[in-house]
């Protein structure tokens, strides 16, 4: 064993041992394979999200090296991340995150003790490392070596090709484990001894800057903690006084000290210990504090998760003032919100509705794909090149990113005209990751502020004009609850719609019977009418068998098109938009002018006539019909080409206008009952009934 806490003839065997060709990963391999592997070692797996959290189901408890377990878990999470469980696996980790001074406090220590070499080591996904040990039967580990440097041993590292929320888990080139690289002993530095407390102990008070998030996090744990021990609260307390935030500190260490049950332990004596007796080195860290709470009630993390999908809106009703309108306001107010498209797209929340297979997503892909080169789509003209991320929770990132190449070449774009759209067009996969933003919080659907709150953190450079959430279902609680679900999706759309100053929109499917009806209304969607009514936009797709093509557009479909109409039943900043009719052939797009389609007024001219005729002629043949009848009958009176509604509403104008009179009871000789027309003479007029 050399001066530097390591055996350096079992490190010189390490790098020249050769690499097993058994285990070396190939091109290909999934996260079964690799997790397969790692068991070979004999190393125990999890499988994790992207959150770094166990899948739901699992944890240290259920860490296996079973290939036959192993692959039952991924067959049913095949994207599942892979953790190892390193007290099982014999392993001691030293995790180095520079985020919190781990690069500092490593180099310190090992000024004093010397280099701390491991054979196997990998990146972390926020650019730290993790050195890998073999762990001395029955030695104990501190959970910490000071700032930013963990000792992990009875928890859980992330391996390749695991991906975190920010990034990959990758071995180091020489350092890998699945190429031979093996574990050596865990050097003395990072034992823990009595006589050489490590722990912080270059650390001072009040260095150590940490996220609002962690103090709210911090509260949340010490409610699981009790403060009656001395030793323990003493140490959280030396924890705690090496926070930047000196205030908010002072205030949850106070709050705490508050719930000791021992008499001794007042109010005063915190103060004189916070005021003078915390600056020595101490053995905790803030993120120890967090250790603590789970050995005493993992349920705190989910309480602190909750507090944290409400704490912008509690901070923004904390700041919340009352303020009278003013001349300079209504100078500066606008009517309409940024346009993004004249005419289709506003800077406010919209909806596109389909039945599944119609292309919705596709067509949203494309019409991304000409906006981003600024040109003109369905006969409207962006004033700048567009903007778009599609944040999907159904097609993965490669599929998307396939449709988008054949669209592109189906365009003949240039290579310039290509890059122009890969920087104007960003795909974000959260397909693997369970992702809402909404969620329920004391049983009432709210914006998942924290999903939210990162989501605006991930888009902040690239500031979208427009971003679409497909399927906007798989970002919200559920449909048990349709309406509360509907409207928490609209209020956490607004909120990314006042973010980005963006058009937001949500791919949402139709129902079933609207489907097969093929309405075009607002209220097409699936579910209840919240998600209509709070969306300032609608668009309405829906596919048109071929003789219905022909109808609308006078072209025939030839048998590999598919013929789509897109209505805009609902457009709160501008007119009344007309339909687009759009063949799609492939991954070709075409917008196709229909016929010209006859006013209301025309077709409700028309439809009177009808109706009239019809009434006439009864009338002259002595067997005038009741209203009955022709509700009845309308069909075969109209020639099926009048619906019920049709003619009924026609015979209320008709009535209206007087041109025909309604008889409801026989009356004296010569009166008939039912429906008796009436018209104008030409020459002067005057209205006069049909004689009888």
């Amino acid at each position: 064993m050399s001066k530097f806490g390591f055996d350096s003839e079992a490190v010189r065997l390490s790098l020249v041992t050769p690499k097993s060709i058994e285990q070396t990963p190939e091109i290909g391999d999934t996260l079964l394979d690799y997790a397969l592997r790692y068991a070979d070692l004999g190393w125990y797996v999890i499988p994790v999200r992207r959150d770094k959290k166990p899948v739901d189901g699992y944890g240290l408890n259920s860490a296996t090296k079973d290939p036959a377990v192993i692959r039952n878990i991924w067959s049913q999470h095949p994207n599942a991340g892979i953790a190892i469980a390193c007290e099982k696996s014999g392993l001691v980790v030293l995790d180095i995150d520079p985020r919190n001074g781990g690069r500092e406090t490593l180099a310190q220590l090992e000024a004093e003790h010397g280099v701390i070499y491991s054979a196997i080591a990998s990146v972390t996904q926020s650019g730290g490392e993790h050195r890998v040990f073999k762990a001395e039967p029955g030695a104990t580990y501190p959970g910490t070596l000071g700032a930013g440097l963990d000792v992990k041993h009875r928890g859980y590292i992330l391996v390749e090709p695991s991906q975190g929320e920010s990034g990959l888990y990758k071995w180091q080139g020489g350092k890998n484990p699945l190429q031979g690289a093996l574990p050596i002993d865990s050097p003395a530095t990072i034992h823990s001894r009595a006589e050489t407390p490590y722990a912080l102990t270059k650390v001072s008070p009040a260095s150590i800057a940490i996220s609002p998030d962690n103090y709210l996090e911090i509260e949340e744990a010490l409610k699981v903690i009790p403060a009656d021990d001395y030793n323990q609260w003493y140490h959280i307390l030396q924890a705690l006084k090496r926070l930047s935030d000196t205030e908010k500190a002072y205030a949850i260490a106070r709050e705490w000290s508050a719930t000791s049950t021992d008499p001794e332990d007042t109010l005063e004596v915190f103060e004189r210990k916070w005021a003078r007796d915390l600056n020595e080195p101490g053995p905790l860290t803030y993120k120890s504090i967090f250790t603590i709470a789970d050995g005493q009630d993992r349920a705190w993390r989910q309480r602190a998760d909750e507090r944290l999908k409400l704490k912008p809106t509690t901070d923004a009703l904390a700041s919340f003032k009352l303020a009278p309108l003013t001349i300079e306001e209504l100078k500066l107010a606008q009517l309409n919100p940024r346009i993004v498209l004249p005419f289709m797209l506003y800077a406010d929340v919209r909806t596109r509705i389909s039945a599944g297979g119609t292309g919705k997503t596709t067509v949203a892909l494309y019409e991304a794909i000409v906006l981003a080169l600024g040109r003109e789509l369905w006969g409207r003209k962006p004033e700048h090149p567009v903007r778009t991320c599609i944040v999907t929770r159904e097609d993965t990132r490669e599929i998307l990113v396939a449709r988008a190449r054949e669209i592109m070449k189906t365009l003949e774009l240039t290579q310039s005209d290509v890059a122009q759209v890969l920087s104007n067009l960003i795909v974000v996969d959260l397909s693997g990751v369970s992702f809402r933003i909404s969620a329920v919080v004391g049983d009432v659907v709210q914006p998942h502020n924290a999903n939210l709150k990162w989501l605006n953190n991930l888009l902040a450079d690239f500031k979208p004009d427009w971003l679409i959430l497909d399927p906007l279902v798989s970002f919200g609680v559920g449909e048990q609850r349709v309406n509360d679900a509907e409207q928490g999706l609209i209020e956490a759309m607004r909120i990314l719609k006042a973010e980005f100053k963006c058009c937001v929109e949500g791919i949402h499917h139709s129902g079933k019977a609207n489907a097969r009806e093929k309405t075009l209304d607002q209220y097409s969607g699936r579910g209840g009418s919240a998600m209509a009514d709070g969306a300032r936009m609608v668009c309405v797709m829906q596919p048109l068998e071929a003789k219905e093509w022909l109808d609308a557009t006078g072209e025939y479909l030839e048998p590999d098109s598919t013929g789509i109409v897109m209505a805009m039943p609902k457009m709160s900043y501008c007119r009344a938009q007309e339909p687009i009719y759009v063949v799609r052939k492939g991954y070709s797009f075409t917008q196709v002018i229909p016929l010209a389609q006859p006013s209301q007024t025309d077709v409700e001219k028309q439809n009177d006539a009808s109706v009239f005729s019809v009434i006439k002629e009864a009338w002259l043949r002595n067997q005038p019909l009741s209203f009955q009848s022709l509700r009845d009958d309308f069909k075969a009176l109209m020639y099926g080409q009048l619906t019920r509604a049709q003619t009924l509403e026609s015979l209320g104008r008709l009535k209206r206008d007087g041109q025909v009179l309604q008889h409801d009871t026989k009356g004296g000789r010569g009166q008939r009952s039912g429906l008796e027309p009436v018209f104008v003479d030409e020459a002067d007029k005057s209205k006069y009934a049909i004689p009888s």
